[in-house]
């Protein structure tokens, strides 16, 4: 069986989850810089820690909310693992962090069917 009919789940939302995870420990890291625990004492604004997060926030969310489908496949929607609907190819926007979309190949597939004898109607063999 060729590996691109079997569905695969799309890896967006694992990768939103990264970005916010990077995000997190940059910000944690940027207050321990900024604090005087570790004697470096550095002046960070905290507005600028805030708007780290947002920003990378909004980055995680419009990357999670943007789907592209390629011209050869179609793609089944599922939202809480709920069916929602069939993307065509394109780029559709679908609800960020809470859904799934399962791609399928829509490409002809050949198969090689061995000789076999098949018996008509009328009792001739064929």
């Amino acid at each position: 069986m060729d590996r691109s009919s079997i569905p695969r789940v799309r890896q967006t939302a694992n990768s939103a989850a990264a970005i916010m995870l990077a995000a997190l420990v940059v910000a944690a890291l940027l207050v321990v810089l900024s604090s005087e625990t570790l004697g470096i004492g550095l002046a960070i604004n905290p507005a600028l820690i805030a708007g780290f997060l947002v920003l990378s926030i909004a980055v995680a969310t419009v990357y999670s909310a943007v789907e592209v489908v390629e011209a050869y496949e179609k793609r089944a929607v599922t939202v809480f693992g709920e069916f929602r609907r069939l993307l065509e190819p394109g780029i559709h926007f679908i609800p960020p962090f809470v859904s799934k979309t399962y791609a399928f190949d829509m490409r002809t597939q050949t198969l090689d069917v061995p000789r076999q004898e098949a018996i008509t109607r009328d009792n001739s063999p064929v």
